[in-house]
C-alpha cells in the first residue's frame, strides 16, 4: 500500500478542466518516492472511492471553482470542503465531492486523510491546451505540492528533475 497517492482528476479535452492531470503530469517528471505513488485519474467521479483502500492519505489535485481570478491556487483539508459544500465546486465529474465521499462511508469504506489542490479555471471550451492563467497557476501549484512533499519527506523526496 502506497503511504501517499497524489491523483490528477480532469478532462484533457476541455481546457483547464484538465488542470489536475496536468499536473500530476509535471509531478510524475519531477518526484520519485517509495512512498508516494501519482496516477492520472482522468474523469473519476465515484470511482475515486477505489482508492480509499490504497493509501494512508489521497492527494486530490482538480480545477477549482472557488470564487478567484482564473489561476489561482487553493488547497483545502476535508473538513474544509465539507463546511463549504455549495462554496466550493471540485468537478469530480458529474458528482459532488462530499457526496461522494457520503457515499463511501454509506458502504463502508474507511476515508483516509484527504488533502485537494485545485486551480482556478478560465475556461472548458473544448481544446487541448490550459488557458495562460491557469497554465501559471499550475505552477505554482506543483511548487506548492513539492514544497508540502519535501516539508514531510525531507530530503527523502528525489526530484528527477529541476523545479517548474
Amino acid at each position: 500500500m502506497a503511504k501517499l497517492i497524489i491523483l490528477g482528476v480532469g478532462n484533457l479535452l476541455l481546457t483547464d478542466e484538465g488542470a489536475g492531470i496536468h499536473a500530476v503530469n509535471l509531478l510524475k517528471e519531477m518526484i520519485s518516492h517509495p512512498d508516494i505513488e501519482i496516477i492520472d485519474g482522468a474523469t473519476l467521479g465515484l470511482d475515486l472511492i477505489g482508492f480509499f483502500d490504497q493509501a494512508e492519505r489521497i492527494f486530490i489535485v482538480d480545477c477549482v471553482r472557488g470564487g478567484g481570478q482564473p489561476g489561482d491556487i487553493y488547497r483545502f483539508a476535508l473538513d474544509e470542503v465539507k463546511k463549504t459544500r455549495s462554496g466550493l465546486k471540485f468537478s469530480l465529474h458529474d458528482f459532488n465531492l462530499v457526496d461522494v465521499l457520503e457515499l463511501a462511508r454509506a458502504i463502508g469504506k474507511e476515508i483516509p486523510e484527504i488533502r485537494f489542490y485545485g486551480v482556478e479555471p478560465a475556461s472548458f471550451e473544448w481544446g487541448l491546451e490550459l488557458t495562460p492563467a491557469v497554465r501559471k497557476g499550475i505552477k505554482k501549484l506543483v511548487r506548492m505540492i513539492v514544497d508540502d512533499l519535501r516539508a514531510e519527506f525531507g530530503d527523502d523526496i528525489l526530484l528527477k528533475k529541476g523545479g517548474v
